[in-house]
């Protein structure tokens, strides 16, 4: 008997959807805050057992030690073969014309496009369109956490997941993450171009936008999910 693949929901901005859409995101790393089964991180480090990787303080119990894979297991995204739906800033409408539940229109501020009945949205002659007259008209935007799953419009499944310290992003994982490179290229601390390292350093900038100042600095354990964009 074929294992139902599990899903679960996951919060993108908007560039970063714009990013995932256009095929240049296939990754994603989110702070280690939580472990599933065992709750909230409050404290965490380098395990001093041997055998053990790493060692995580959690709300519902005393320090507790993992090894790498068991760690990975318990990554609250999900595991390899499981599915992420994203969770974007959105408007949902019911069109006008018929007024029927399953006649919605949805509105993605990501990039400003929209589906109906969750295929793309072709002009319909109705006493109410969206997006006829966007010059007067302004959306009730809906933030990404109060989207419906019916709603969403990308799937993505899980093909690796990791756990490292958010500094040990390497050059073409920040890639990876969808950055974009400014035109003024930043160098490493020695100034030679062989070590350009513009990725690692736009991803920094990424990453303290979302976490605020200094949250580079801390170094947290993140989790690193890779994924594959499954066609809308």
């Amino acid at each position: 008997m074929a294992t139902a693949v599990k899903e679960n929901g996951i919060l993108f901005q908007g560039p970063m959807v714009r990013a995932i859409l256009d095929d240049k995101k296939t990754q994603t790393r989110r702070i280690l805050d939580r472990v599933k089964g065992f709750g909230k991180v409050l404290h965490f480090g380098e395990s001093n057992t041997p055998g053990y990787d790493y060692h995580f303080r959690c709300r519902r119990g005393l320090w507790q030690d993992f090894r790498k894979q068991e760690l990975i297991d318990r990554c609250p995204y999900g595991r390899v073969g499981d599915r992420l739906w994203v969770r974007e800033s959105h408007a949902i409408y019911t069109d006008a014309f018929t007024r029927e539940k399953g006649d919605e229109v949805v509105l993605y501020r990501a990039d400003s496009s929209a589906y109906w009945n969750m295929t793309p949205y072709a002009h319909i002659e109705a006493e109410f369109n969206p997006l006829r007259d966007t010059s007067d008209y302004e959306p009730k935007w809906t933030p990404s956490i109060h989207m419906p799953k019916w709603a969403s419009r990308l799937s993505l499944d899980i093909v690796r997941v990791g756990v490292e310290r958010l500094q040990d992003i390497s050059e073409a994982d920040a890639y990876a993450e969808g950055v974009t490179i400014p035109d003024h290229y930043k160098f490493a601390s020695n100034g030679r171009p062989e070590d350009r390292n513009e990725a690692r350093v736009t991803y920094e900038s990424l990453w303290e936008s979302i976490n605020g100042p200094g949250s580079w600095d801390l170094n947290p354990f993140v989790w690193v999910v890779e994924f594959k964009k499954i066609s809308p």
